[in-house]
């Protein structure tokens, strides 16, 4: 069985009101992982989220399978299935240039972080560049 994202959870509700026989199908989802991710506008570009910096609207994370953006306060949530994809991702908004890792890997069966906070320093440098893009594949199959 092949679990998306969301799929999960609802398995899990289920697998408490059905027989044992669909219990075992929700194991699966023990490699799914809800990741609460933040970007902050690091004003003093030190790396680290202070109280008085305020989160960025609008910035794309990618799980690798959908691009969703952050809300108002720099919010995001996104589900993670480690049998697809094992990173979380930050789009670098033009004008922009990171303060901490652009992205965060997660390892099936090792403990991780819940959250994920991604820092941006204003860099006018890359204000008016073209698009750049960059495709990272791991052709390797388990």
């Amino acid at each position: 069985m092949h679990l998306r994202p969301g799929m999960a959870v609802r398995l899990a509700a289920l697998a408490v009101l059905l027989p044992p026989v669909l219990a075992a199908a929700s194991a699966e989802a023990a490699d799914s992982l809800l990741v609460h991710c933040r970007v902050f506008h690091d004003l003093d570009a030190d790396g680290i989220e202070d109280t008085t910096e305020p989160g960025l609207a609008s910035v794309r994370i990618t799980n690798g399978e959908e691009i969703r953006t952050t809300d108002a306060e720099g919010r995001l949530d996104l589900t993670l299935d480690l049998d697809i994809y094992r990173f979380v991702t930050l789009t670098i908004p033009a004008g922009h240039w990171p303060t901490t890792p652009w992205y965060q890997r997660f390892v099936a069966g090792q403990a991780a972080p819940d959250t994920v906070i991604f820092g941006l320093k204003t860099f006018p440098a890359t204000a008016s560049d073209p698009i750049r893009w960059v495709h990272i594949t791991d052709t390797q199959t388990q």
